[in-house]
């Protein structure tokens, strides 16, 4: 019996130590410090991961109070917490996950979470508590709380720049804006002295007859306007600063802006030897909204810079429409100035839209200027909804050229400069025909009129039915219809002459008084029209789109009335003499003029035709030699150009006439 019993107690204690191993393998296996302690803070059981976070062996602890695991000022605590635990069961402690310090065997702190449960087995309180080293967790939370701290002083500190970047630069713009208004304020203050300045020295100039002080006055003059074109450049620049640079849209004549600017360069082109070209396209409207007085400015300061740093070759204006014509009659308009210039290095084309900057290296004395002309011209063009840009190649040449975007289209005519005012003259188109539909008589020939002198063929009908049939008889180059009309109105006659096979592709311009959109004629079949009343001027810019013309070389010799120079009633005594000086010496003069605007050889050319028509009482070269002076006195480029033109008909009209007058 007492060997069943030992044999009992023998297989008891043999399952008691396999329960043992396995709760230590148990333990054992969880990552985390875990360790047991008794009510009196008795360490009971220390796993693997007790060992490793403590730095003690199992057998170091167990039976030792759990303090040993603690930094001094919190072991008191702990068995505070412990007693009042088991006297009031208040879980101030149990159950709730803290951070705390833990003291390892080395002597040195640690942080470490730890939560503690507890447990009652067989009336004895013990006490499980799970600990995990936190160093690593910490050190990091500790960099990325100090980069934190890091980027908001660098978040303060940037947020301070930039409040003082927009003080400064809200300093800076109302210093700007205020010396900008105060320059426009004073553009009246400066103009009026410098008015005076120019206009005494002027005055003074033509009363003094001494020629050492007439050097002087010219040089207050030339210094006076030179100034004036720096302060004007100033005042524009400041108005655009201060915003108050005001655009006047209205219709102009792109064609007349061009022939005077044209006029304004010739001398300088000839002095320079240049050739001077003017491309526009044909397809471009003859009137466009836009502010002229900009325009002109802008034009001016490209091709003055193209010529003044052209040495040789040429300075090309091209101006063109892109694309076709855009709903609410508008285009986009290119206009580019072309040279064979000294070019622009390519790190240079930047700052030469800048103020007051010029290309490096380049000569002032040499080229003059304030450096603020490409500037106001850039800033202009963008104001009138348009972009500049500059294309170079050092040694080669530029371009610059502007896009003005949405420009409107206007079909209000608009009277031409005088020197366009007989533009329509010196049109000559090929041998075409032109059918004019139109139920009143007047109208009919005075359009007849105007086509007939420039070598067209018109065929006339009354109203749209006599269109149709004439249009499929005689296949005009072009027709011009009337829109009110009786038997046919010219809406229906278009739409019937586009379907006809025969005569679709003959085009049509719309004649009226009502001021209709483009698009609206388009939509019926009309390639064009122009409001009544119409000028011969505008009617010719417009049908030039769909007529061919010639180069018409100068038939007669007119004046300024557009009268032939007669040689009736010339003196014929001495006319054989006078012919031979004439061909000798004054038409070699005029070969060496031919292409140059020389105003001094001109003069002398001029004198010497007077002087042998006193001589030899010739009339016509009298008369000839007159209007060419009184030309140059005007400075009137074009009519000098023509004038000399005309000069070798002049003399073929007198050898005629003295063949004439031999028979």
């Amino acid at each position: 019996m007492e060997l069943k019993k030992l044999i009992s107690l023998q297989e008891q204690f043999r399952l008691k130590d396999e329960q043992q191993a396995l709760l230590t393998t148990i333990l054992d296996t969880i990552v985390d410090g875990l360790v047991i302690i008794n009510e009196k803070g008795i360490i009971e059981a220390f796993n693997l991961g007790a060992e490793k976070t403590f730095g003690y062996k199992e057998q170091e602890v167990i039976g030792k109070n759990v303090s040993m695991l603690m930094p001094h000022p919190y072991q008191g605590e702990h068995d505070g917490y412990m007693e009042r635990y088991i006297r009031t069961k208040e879980p101030h402690i149990i159950g709730i996950g803290r951070e705390v310090t833990g003291l390892h065997k080395s002597g040195h702190t640690f942080p470490m979470d730890l939560s503690v449960n507890a447990m009652q087995i067989n009336g004895r309180f013990l006490f499980v508590g799970l600990t995990r080293d936190i160093t690593n967790r910490k050190q990091v939370e500790e960099k990325l709380l100090q980069s934190e701290k890091r980027y908001r002083s660098i978040a303060e500190e940037q947020n301070k720049l930039i409040v003082e970047l927009k003080q400064a630069k809200q300093q800076a713009e109302a210093a700007n804006k205020a010396k900008s208004e105060f320059l426009a304020n004073m553009s009246h203050e400066i103009r009026t002295p410098m008015n005076a300045v120019i206009g005494y020295s002027e005055l003074l100039h033509s009363f003094i007859t001494d020629e050492k002080q007439k050097s002087y006055l010219n040089a207050i003059k030339i210094a006076g306007k030179s100034l004036m074109t720096i302060i004007n450049d100033i005042l524009d620049l400041s108005k655009i600063e201060a915003g108050k640079m005001k655009l006047h849209y209205e219709p102009i004549h792109l064609q007349s802006i061009l022939n005077e600017i044209k006029q304004i360069f010739s001398a300088k082109i000839s002095e320079k030897k240049l050739e001077f070209i003017f491309e526009i396209e044909e397809k471009l409207p003859t009137t466009l909204i836009l502010d002229e007085t900009r325009l002109r400015q802008i034009l001016i300061n490209l091709i003055g810079n193209a010529i003044k740093f052209t040495p040789a070759g040429y300075v090309k204006v091209k101006v063109s429409q892109m694309g076709n014509l855009k709903a609410q009659d508008r285009i986009d308009l290119n206009i580019s100035v072309e040279d064979t210039g000294i070019g622009i290095p390519k790190e240079q084309q930047e700052i030469i839209f800048e103020s007051f900057r010029q290309q490096e290296g380049q000569s002032s004395r040499k080229y003059e200027g304030s450096g603020l002309g490409l500037s106001i011209s850039k800033r202009l063009a963008e104001i009138m909804n348009g972009e500049m840009f500059v294309k170079s190649q050092l040694g080669k040449g530029s371009t610059f050229g502007i896009l003005f975007k949405n420009v409107g289209v206007s079909y209000k005519q608009i009277p031409l400069s005088n020197q366009d005012l007989e533009y329509w003259k010196d049109i000559r188109f090929e041998k075409h025909t032109v059918l004019v539909v139109d139920d009143i008589p007047s109208n009919r020939i005075i359009i007849n009129k105007y086509l007939s002198n420039a070598n067209v063929e018109v065929i006339e009908a009354v109203n749209g039915q006599d269109a149709l049939n004439f249009a499929e008889k005689y296949l005009p180059n072009l027709i011009l219809m009337d829109i009110r009309m009786p038997v046919l109105n010219g809406f229906e006659a278009v739409q019937m002459l586009k379907k006809n096979p025969v005569t679709q592709n003959i085009p049509v311009i719309a004649i009226t008084a009502s001021v209709v959109s483009m698009e609206d004629y388009k939509k019926y079949g009309f390639d064009a029209y122009l409001l009544k009343p119409v000028e011969a001027n505008v009617l010719f810019q417009e049908i030039k789109h769909f007529l061919k013309t010639v180069n018409q070389e100068s038939k007669t010799v007119i004046d300024a009335e557009h009268k032939i120079i007669s040689i009736e009633g010339e003196n014929f005594e001495k006319f054989h003499e006078f012919l031979e000086i004439l061909q000798k010496e004054l038409v070699p003069l005029w070969k060496e003029l031919e292409g140059i605007i020389d105003s001094g050889e001109i003069y002398k050319f001029s004198k010497r035709l007077n002087n042998i028509g006193i001589q030899y009482d010739i009339k016509s070269i009298l008369t000839y030699s007159e209007k060419l002076t009184k030309y140059m006195e005007s400075f009137d480029i074009i009519k000098i150009k023509d004038s000399l033109k005309e000069f070798p008909l002049l003399v073929e009209n007198l050898r005629q006439f003295s063949k004439i007058k031999k028979e």
